[in-house]
């Protein structure tokens, strides 16, 4: 709490006035966070009148790719895993500001692919969201592969939109019956 009022320039006795303890101080920081993206979000899609469902997609994740490169995203998000990795109120909250900004995509990707029903949305939502952040600790601010960002940026926009679009139900779930073969194969073995 120190560190964060020496940061804001406050005492530590004003800072506690308005946060009880780190726990209070996290939440607000977190669902700060969160709403900062999803405004960004629904500018993107408020302004997809004049575009189509495929161009408001790819908009959304060339502005994640962008916003790896800054240095606060790249210092915030990695800090938040770690910290989701070893206190479970941190990591339910982690995953609950995740669930909010795969909203964006679990509204973008039927109207890409109508075929998917919307639990299978949910976890292309979900590989779609990994998949973008996990560039986080190659193409973040001063990383190793940061010059290549912009580069990566189209790679993922003209992948994940083609996937997005040609994926079906059957794709699927054909890994999973592959994964239960090979167990059988396994276990027999």
């Amino acid at each position: 709490m120190r560190a964060v009022a020496d940061e804001c320039n406050i005492s530590v006795g004003n800072l506690n006035y308005y946060y009880r303890n780190k726990a209070d101080l996290f939440e607000d920081l977190l669902e700060t966070v969160i709403a900062g993206y999803l405004a960004d979000f629904d500018v993107i899609l408020t302004d997809s009148d004049s575009h189509s469902p495929e161009q408001s997609l790819e908009r959304i994740i060339r502005f994640i790719i962008a916003d790896i490169g800054t240095r606060e995203t790249t210092v915030f998000f990695p800090e938040l895993w770690a910290l989701a990795n070893h206190d479970s109120r941190a990591s339910k909250r982690m995953h609950e500001l995740y669930r909010k900004a795969r909203l964006v995509f679990d509204e973008l990707i039927p109207r890409v692919n109508p075929t998917l029903s919307e639990a299978e949305v949910r976890q292309l939502s979900l590989f779609v969201s990994a998949s973008l952040e996990g560039h986080t600790m190659f193409i973040g601010h001063k990383k190793p592969w940061a010059k290549y960002r912009q580069n990566l940026g189209n790679i993922a926009a003209k992948g994940l939109l083609d996937l997005v679009r040609s994926i079906t139900p059957d794709d699927i779930r054909k890994g999973h019956l592959a994964q239960k073969k090979l167990n059988a194969k396994v276990s027999v073995g």
